[in-house]
């Protein structure tokens, strides 16, 4: 009779377990959009603006593409502290700031005289770890008050076949359907233009909701408005300026002076529409100065440090939270989408212009791990430093049980980077590779080069040394996010050339005359009194 029992119910349990895995299926299946209709996706938004589009940009942006990297600090004013337990609004607080100022548009090389928006993104990073990411347009509200109505102004854009162009009729169509565009469209018609992204203000559009200490909930919106007195640029003007005309303008003034914004967060008050970026606020609304956004530094996106971060607007700090508002949500979800798209075009080499870089795990999500590193994901260079460093010195040692430790050492070092979250474990098998390769070349070829040198007098090996110094050089010109190696590269030819000058003249057996001692430590005191005058302190500190 158990046995029985057991062969009925065995049909049952994978029937049941058949079910699950079904289920989980069509869950997995109706997120990515693959059924359910024409459920709207961040997937088929993104589609869309891609069609929209003259011709693919892989590895760009799929919106706001043309872009230069920011950066500085933000310094709170404390004035919102008791509206938001945010550590970065807290009194007093200065953090540093990674942002990105750029046109609206799918072409990377587009005309800034053409480009009716204009947008800022910010990444701030607090003491504790805490990131608030925010992009922010210089419209003070947005077109349409639902992703569906956004959609259907970008499906209604796109060109007709038989024309290449759009069709004028369902263009005209849009305003009917969804009015709020009229509210837009004037805006973009009257609002005067400025002329530099300085004196531009950027407005957060969407809403959000700050905790305060005691639990109230205030929904706010914010806009960045600039220090730098507005100056309008006439379609003349315009007509007249450059194609990058807002970089040049931008370094030029930061040439001469910092750049600052004040950050300004605007109280809703009961009754005003939270959830609604198309409908503006009354402008008799209660502002509240929060701090200071000062940047400092502009540099090439191709090559900079905000090319492979996603300015998410749902990466908030605690005491910050986003509203209900569904064009929000259906931002962040895009923006993953493209972000997504663009990092696998770039590390398929797919995308044209300046070397890529392989993002870290931070770059693609922030509580990985803290974004304590900076230039390029692989190789990794802890990984190959220490199995060449630990493998020199078991080399030297010849000891079994110093080879096993040094081995333990090294690995467990590279395991350490991956659980940090500072590289992918690709990175740091790419480090041992390379490595293991340099150990091989040293070990098996160094005694016979170093014999080599030493026979070719004086001259070849000054040569020799400079021409190592300059392949360092060669290295960052071909990757400019690694500006240490020209450190390296001049540390290297003071080290040989430093090898080659004792040699001939400074080192003797039993340290030499009275004169060539006295003069090695003349010489090792001009170096360390160069590296104190040069970093200002006796030990360099550490780059946080």
């Amino acid at each position: 009779m158990r046995q029985g029992s057991n062969g009925a119910s065995r049909p049952l349990a994978l029937a049941g377990i058949a079910a699950i895995v079904a289920a989980l299926a069509l869950a997995f299946a109706w997120t990515a959009g693959w059924i359910g209709g024409n459920r709207l996706t961040a997937q088929r938004m993104t589609d869309t603006l891609e069609a929209g589009n003259s011709r693919a940009y892989p590895g760009y942006r799929r919106a706001h593409a043309k872009g230069i990297c920011v950066s500085g600090n933000f310094t709170s004013s404390g004035a919102a502290a008791n509206l938001t337990t945010a550590r970065i609004l807290a009194q007093g607080q200065q953090v540093p700031v990674l942002g990105r100022l750029s046109i609206a548009g799918a072409d990377p090389q587009a005309p800034d005289p053409a480009a009716r928006v204009r947008s800022m993104a910010l990444l701030l990073r607090s003491d504790d770890g805490q990131q608030w990411r925010t992009a922010m347009n210089s419209f003070p509200f947005f077109p349409f008050s639902t992703p569906e109505a956004f959609q259907a102004q970008l499906l209604a854009a796109l060109p007709d076949p038989a024309t290449g162009k759009p069709d004028p009729a369902k263009l005209a169509a849009i305003p009917e359907r969804y009015p709020e565009l009229r509210r837009f469209q004037a805006w973009a018609g009257s609002a005067p233009w400025s002329d530099s992204w300085a004196n531009t203000e950027f407005n957060s559009v969407n809403a959000f909701v700050l905790l305060a200490p005691d639990g109230t909930r205030q929904p706010v919106r914010w806009s960045m408005q600039p220090q730098a007195p507005f100056q309008e640029m006439t379609p003349e003007q315009r007509q007249q300026a450059g194609s990058d005309f807002l970089a040049q303008d931008l370094r030029e003034r930061l040439s001469r002076e910092p750049l600052r914004w004040d950050l300004v967060l605007t109280l809703a008050a009961p009754g005003d529409p939270v959830n609604d970026p198309s409908q503006p606020w009354p402008e008799d609304r209660k502002r509240v100065v929060a701090g200071t956004l000062e940047l400092t530094e502009a540099s090439e996106e191709a090559t900079g440090a905000c090319r492979d971060v996603n300015f998410d607007p749902l990466i908030l700090p605690t005491g910050i939270a986003p509203s209900d508002d569904p064009v929000l949500l259906a931002r962040a979800a895009v923006y993953a989408e493209s972000f997504n798209r663009r990092e696998r075009e770039i590390a398929r080499g797919e995308k044209t212009g300046a070397p890529g870089k392989e993002p870290r795990p931070f770059d693609l999500e922030p509580r990985v791990g803290p974004d304590r590193e900076y230039g390029y994901g692989a190789p990794s260079g802890h990984a190959q430093h220490t199995l060449i460093e630990w493998g020199l010195i078991a080399a030297w040692v010849g000891r079994r049980w110093f080879t096993v430790l040094a081995v333990l050492l090294f690995v467990l070092i590279g395991c350490s980077r991956v659980y940090l979250g500072v590289h992918f474990p690709t990175d740091v098998l790419a480090g041992w590779a390379l490595g293991g390769a340099l150990l091989w070349l040293h070990l098996r070829h160094a005694d016979a080069i170093a014999a080599r040198l030493a026979a070719a007098g004086f001259g070849a090996q000054m040569a020799t040394a400079a021409a190592c110094s300059a392949l360092f050089v060669a290295f960052y010109l071909l990757l400019p996010r690694t500006p240490y190696l020209v450190g390296v590269g001049g540390l290297f030819f003071g080290a040989a050339a430093g090898i080659a000058l004792c040699r001939r003249w400074l080192c003797a057996p039993e340290g030499g005359a009275i004169w060539q001692r006295a003069l090695r430590y003349v010489l090792g005191i001009a170096v360390l009194l160069t590296w104190i005058a040069q970093s200002g302190k006796w030990i360099p500190e550490q780059r946080e």
